[in-house]
């Protein structure tokens, strides 16, 4: 019969190995309730070191070094799932081995749960840029919602039309996409300086092909510092979802912060290419909080009365190139696409949840909240 090391037969370094992560994560854990200090020293002077140094690092490579660790770690995940199947119908396993198996894997969640937090997790806890600029965020009307729907329709047309007066939209490289998204956040810190990004790594992400199946357009890697770029897409979406991962970057781990510093950014920009992405995203999520903040007042009509209203006022480009965007990823969608992406949100929305953003997907929008506490205090968007 198998046989357990007794408690005296575990060695010091044994029992180091389980308290050094307990105790760090009970540490870890405690500190996300105290806001004050998170902003005021961790977000403000040792996360930006840390960017710094992770950017350093992975910033010359010119490929994604993130999705290559994403990428082991499933292979290694597949290889350890085959292997343990594969003894288990061999009878190899036994209760010992599984027991030993499950600590070091406890283990394993515990490091990745410390080193997260430390390199980045810490910022979800933060008290924003709202914090930064003395905003008011507070409660708000549909009429606060159409007045901002208002100046981001103009700024829609008079963008576009400076781009082209033609239907098709000029396309970008990368490198220039990268420049302008740097750029971007070049002329936003003169006026902000807590948005200052230097050493930049942003990089295009090997999975572009897959993100259909996964439901993502880019994505923040906390390990490597990098920001990824699903190249697959449209190309007006592109700006605004490279000032968006920058966002995170920078420090807004929760996504309506990272969505309204990239709009700070992209709105600053000298290119109306990239102030035409961000307002056309922005018409998104203003359209969406419209409807919301109309239903919780009693308006059941807003979808079928007011919206279109508001669609007629766009310039005939702006809704073309809506229409090209929406065919675009209805010609793209499968039923296996859209019920994996289905699954990946789901979980994507439960990993919110747990940090610090109660409202799951529907966060994204909340950057409506912060935009028009901006427009109180600055008279503009």
């Amino acid at each position: 019969m198998e046989k357990f090391p007794k408690l005296k037969e575990y060695r010091l370094k044994d029992w180091l190995q389980w308290i050094i992560p307990v105790v760090l994560c009970v540490l870890v854990s405690i500190l996300t309730s105290f806001h004050g200090w998170i902003e005021n020293v961790y977000a403000v002077k040792i996360y930006p070191y840390i960017a710094l140094v992770q950017r350093s690092l992975t910033g010359w490579l010119p490929f994604s070094l993130g999705d290559i660790l994403y990428l082991s770690l499933a292979l290694w995940l597949i290889y350890k799932s085959v292997t343990t199947l594969a003894a288990f119908f061999r009878r190899r396993i036994t209760v010992h081995k599984t027991i030993r198996r499950g600590f070091k894997l406890a283990r394993l969640l515990m490091w990745t749960y410390i080193i997260f937090n430390l390199v980045w997790g810490w910022n979800y806890y933060r008290k924003g840029p709202d914090a930064q600029l003395n905003l008011s965020v507070g409660t708000y009307s549909s009429s606060d919602v159409k007045a901002l729907l208002d100046e981001v329709i103009i700024k829609l047309n008079e963008n576009r039309l400076m781009i082209s007066a033609d239907t098709a939209l000029p396309p970008k490289k990368f490198s220039e996409l990268k420049d302008g998204a740097v750029k971007s956040y070049a002329n936003v810190s003169k006026e902000f300086s807590f948005l200052h990004y230097s050493m930049p790594s942003i990089k295009r992400t090997m999975y572009s092909s897959f993100a259909q199946y996964m439901g993502f357009t880019g994505y923040y890697n906390p390990f490597t510092g990098e920001a990824q770029l699903r190249t697959h897409l449209p190309e007006i979406m592109k700006p605004f979802i490279l000032c968006h991962e920058i966002g995170h970057q920078v420090g807004y781990a929760k996504e309506f912060e990272a969505s309204f510093v990239g709009y700070l950014a992209a709105a600053s920009s000298d290119d109306p290419y990239f102030r035409y992405s961000v307002y056309l995203d922005l018409y998104n999520s203003v359209r969406t909080k419209l409807v919301f903040t109309g239903f919780e007042e009693g308006d059941t009509t807003i979808i079928r009365t007011v919206l279109p209203e508001y669609n007629k006022k766009l310039d005939t480009l702006v809704r073309f190139d809506r229409r090209k965007i929406r065919e675009y990823f209805t010609r793209n969608q499968t039923a296996l696409s859209e019920q994996m992406s289905s699954v990946v949100m789901s979980m994507y929305e439960q990993y919110l949840k747990a940090n610090d953003q109660a409202a799951g997907l529907k966060s994204y929008d909340d950057v409506v909240s912060l935009l028009i506490a901006y427009k109180r205090k600055y008279g503009r968007i």
